[in-house]
């Protein structure tokens, strides 16, 4: 699970400079060359880590940590990782949400290793 959400993190860095590269070039991906196979990719990861996640905190009984995050953070990084191609998306939201994926795998990381 500790392998998977840092995966994650580092998936979240891959999306950031995806935006920051759609957003500088002011062109969209390839849907079928460059955001289908990313998302694919990254949705494989997202689901496989959710099998995980989900029945640890509820082992765990985590106060800092609910299933209604993780399951908003599964759907942030679905949105996410489309919209990082496209130049239109808004800057402000894309941040915040990448923010709000961010803090949920790092609280999980945290977590985790007490």
């Amino acid at each position: 699970m500790m392998e998977l959400t840092n995966e994650l993190l580092m998936i979240t860095d891959k999306i950031i400079n995806q935006f920051e590269r759609t957003k500088t070039e002011g062109r969209e991906g390839d849907f079928y060359r460059e955001v289908v196979p990313f998302s694919n990719k990254v949705q494989h990861i997202v689901d496989e880590w959710i099998v995980f996640v989900l029945p640890w905190i509820h082992e765990k009984g985590s106060t800092k940590l609910h299933s209604n995050q993780v399951h908003s953070t599964k759907d942030q990084l679905e949105k996410t990782m489309v919209q990082a191609f496209f130049p239109q998306t808004s800057r402000k939201h894309f941040t915040d949400s990448i923010h709000a994926i961010q803090f949920v795998l790092k609280a999980i990381l945290m977590e985790a290793e007490k």
